[in-house]
């Protein structure tokens, strides 16, 4: 009789358990071809906090602000001076940020040099656009000597359009590996260890094949 009774006390324990578990998922768009499914608990996250932590995620709202050359006239330079003012409007949110666990620290951190950084690179492209003036190959007190030769070999180039070229493709690669090389990746083990901890689960697809 008393196990009978304990089995039922479990079963009730199990079963309510259960019932109060309120699993919900959300889709997020990320750029043009990927989604990212979150699946949590209400019962443990509220969706509020939900939506606004998934702004902290690797390819999330805070890291999408970024400003690609778009060319070298006068049509490109308006917009990645839009682009310029989007992105100089994220960190801006991203510095008044406050209201998020302490766990993710690492991670807001993170997201704010990256900001910072894209906010710069897009200054050179901007700078180059409006006086053709060669782009720096020093940022945040860091010397890159690769990226001297590649800024100087565009100061002497006579020809417009190939330094737009050079500006676009050696510098950007050289300047974009050295910095990554110096910030290092996405802390993904800080925030997979975060989003384990509340009972969420998060995976990425691409919309290309659905």
């Amino acid at each position: 009789m008393a196990i009978r009774s304990l089995l039922g006390l479990i079963f009730v324990c199990t079963a309510t358990s259960l019932l109060a578990a309120q699993h919900t998922t959300f889709r997020f768009s990320i750029g043009l071809d990927e989604v990212d499914t979150v699946e949590f608990d209400e019962s443990r996250v509220s969706a509020d906090d939900l939506k606004h932590w998934m702004k902290f995620t690797e390819n999330g709202y805070y890291s999408s602000a970024g400003i690609s050359l778009s060319g070298c006239d006068e049509n490109a330079e308006a917009r990645m001076l839009k682009d310029l003012q989007h992105a100089r409007q994220i960190k801006a949110e991203l510095n008044q940020e406050f209201g998020y666990p302490s766990e993710l620290s690492p991670v807001v951190n993170y997201l704010k040099q990256l900001l910072r950084f894209n906010i710069w690179l897009g200054q050179q492209y901007i700078t180059f656009a409006e006086t053709r003036s060669a782009p720096a190959s020093a940022y945040d007190e860091t010397n890159f000597p690769e990226c001297r030769v590649i800024a100087e070999r565009i100061a002497h180039e006579p020809d417009a359009q190939q330094q737009c070229e050079q500006l676009a493709n050696a510098w950007t690669q050289c300047i974009l590996k050295s910095e990554y090389r110096r910030m290092g990746p996405y802390p993904k083990a800080r925030w997979k260890a975060f989003l384990d901890a509340n009972g969420i689960r998060e995976s990425v697809s691409s919309t290309t094949n659905e």
